[in-house]
C-alpha cells in the first residue's frame, strides 16, 4: 500500500513520467547500425533474418495538417495556413507552423508510443517541409533537422519509422489530405513529377544508412488517371532511390487511395512492401477486405502492410484489429490512424486526445467556413498559443479503451 501511495505522489508531482500501457507488446528488436528491414516472401525480417511485424501508429496532423485532426473540417494545410495568415499576418502564421513542427510531436510522444508496445511510427509529411514550390529542388535545412530529430528519438526507443510522402508536389490526389494544387496535380505536371523523383532521391541520399527507417512510403493514397501511370511513377522513383540507397524497403500503396493493386503483376523491387489502407465507414466487413489482400500477397509473393486504419467505433476497431493481427491472414503489421487528435464529443474515439482549449473551436469554425466573417486577431493569437500548449503530450488524455481495442490480437511472434 505504501508503494502505491509513493507512486501516486511521484506521478502527481511529475506528470511527464511515462508508464507502460496495458497493451500487449508487439515484437521489439534493438535498432543497430548496418541492420535494415527487408521483405522475405510474404513476411518481413530485420537484420539477419529476425522475423518482424510492424505494429504502430501514424503521426498525423504534425508535418502535414488536416483540419479534422485539429478539431473540425476537411480542409488542407495550405487552406488552414492561408486563413490564419489573413487574420494574423504571414510572419505570425509561419511562426505558428514552426511551433507546431517543434511541439505537436516531441520525444515524450515517441517514448510513450514505445511504452504502449508499438514498434513503428508512420510519419506523414508535406513536401513543403523540405521544398518550397517557388524554389524547386532547393531543400530546407529546417525540414531535415526535424526529420533528423524524430528519427533520433525513434532509434533511442527502438521504434522504427516509415517516411510517408503524404503530399507530393502538386498533390497525388485532389483531396485535402494531399494538400493539392488546383491546376498542377502530380499527374498532369511534368515539373512536379520530376520534383517528386528528385525529392525521394535527396531523402534516400541523406538517410541511406539510417537503421531507424523501416521503409520509404512513396505516395500516400494516390489517385492517378490510370494504374499504368501510377506504376510508371513508382518505377521512376524507385530507380532514383536505388541509385543512392540499396538498404531500405520501398513501400507501395495501391491506386484509388491505397485500395487497388490490379495494375501490379510483380513487385517492381526486390525489397518491396505493398501497403493498403483499411477504413470501413460504410459498413464493409474488414475481414472480407483483408481476405482479398491475402489473395494478392500470396499471388505476388510479397509482404502486405496496413499503413492506415481506424477512425471507427470501439467494436469495429476490435474486429479490424483481430483480423489484421490474425496470423492466418499473413498481414505483416499495421499503423493506426492516428496517434494524436482533438477529441470531439460524439465523434470516433481517439488514442491520444487533445482537449479543445479556450476558443480553438471558434478558430477552427472560422477557418473551415468560407463565408465566415473575420475572426478577432487577438483572440486567434491567444487560441493558437493555447492549442500549442494543449497538444503537448503531458496535457493530453491517453484513451486506454481505444488502446485496448486496437491491440487485440497483437503477439510477440
Amino acid at each position: 500500500m505504501r508503494r502505491f501511495f509513493f507512486l501516486f505522489f511521484i506521478i502527481l508531482l511529475n506528470p511527464l513520467i511515462i508508464l507502460p500501457c496495458a497493451a500487449q507488446q508487439t515484437n521489439r528488436v534493438e535498432i543497430n547500425d548496418g541492420c535494415f528491414v527487408h521483405s522475405k516472401g510474404t513476411s518481413l525480417v530485420y537484420g539477419k533474418n529476425i522475423p518482424l511485424r510492424l505494429n504502430g501508429v501514424n503521426l498525423g496532423g504534425w508535418l502535414l495538417w488536416e483540419g479534422w485532426i485539429w478539431g473540425k473540417g476537411f480542409i488542407s494545410e495550405t487552406a488552414i495556413f492561408d486563413k490564419i495568415s489573413a487574420m494574423v499576418g504571414k510572419d505570425s502564421a509561419n511562426s505558428f507552423r514552426e511551433k507546431i513542427h517543434h511541439n505537436f510531436i516531441k520525444e515524450e510522444d515517441i517514448k510513450q508510443i514505445a511504452a504502449c508496445g508499438f514498434n513503428v511510427v508512420r510519419i506523414p509529411f508535406n513536401h513543403l517541409l523540405l521544398e518550397d514550390d517557388r524554389l524547386p529542388y532547393r531543400y530546407k535545412n529546417s525540414g531535415w533537422l526535424l526529420l533528423d530529430s524524430v528519427l533520433g528519438w525513434c532509434r533511442k526507443y527502438n521504434v522504427f519509422a516509415v517516411l510517408d510522402l503524404h503530399s507530393a508536389p502538386g498533390g497525388q490526389n485532389n483531396l485535402f489530405i494531399a494538400d493539392p494544387e488546383k491546376d498542377h496535380l502530380l499527374w498532369n505536371d511534368t515539373l512536379n513529377q520530376s520534383r517528386t523523383v528528385a525529392l525521394w532521391k535527396a531523402i534516400a541520399l541523406r538517410y541511406k544508412n539510417n537503421p531507424a527507417i523501416a521503409g520509404y512510403d512513396l505516395l500516400n493514397e494516390p489517385k492517378p488517371p490510370s494504374g499504368g501511370a501510377l506504376l510508371l511513377m513508382y518505377k521512376k522513383i524507385i530507380r532514383s532511390i536505388r541509385e543512392v540507397d540499396s538498404n531500405h524497403a520501398i513501400i507501395l500503396e495501391g491506386n484509388s487511395f491505397a485500395t487497388d493493386f490490379s495494375m501490379i503483376n510483380e513487385a517492381p523491387d526486390s525489397n518491396a512492401i505493398f501497403s493498403f489502407h483499411l477504413y470501413t465507414w460504410l459498413g464493409e466487413n474488414p475481414v472480407t477486405k483483408i481476405n482479398n489482400y491475402k489473395k494478392l500477397l500470396t499471388s505476388l509473393h510479397a509482404p502486405f502492410w496496413c499503413g492506415e486504419w481506424g477512425e471507427n467505433k470501439y467494436a469495429i476497431l476490435e474486429t479490424t484489429a483481430k483480423a489484421l493481427n490474425d496470423p492466418d491472414n499473413m498481414i505483416c503489421g499495421s499503423a493506426f490512424w492516428t496517434w494524436k487528435k482533438v477529441g470531439v464529443p460524439g465523434k470516433f474515439p481517439g488514442l491520444c486526445e487533445i482537449t479543445f482549449p479556450g476558443n480553438w473551436d471558434e478558430v477552427m469554425a472560422y477557418i473551415t467556413n468560407p463565408f465566415a466573417k473575420k475572426y478577432d486577431a487577438v483572440k486567434m493569437q491567444k487560441a493558437m498559443r493555447e492549442f500549442l500548449s494543449a497538444a503537448e503530450f503531458s496535457k493530453t488524455y491517453l484513451n486506454t479503451e481505444t488502446l485496448k481495442a486496437i491491440t487485440i490480437g497483437v503477439s510477440n511472434k
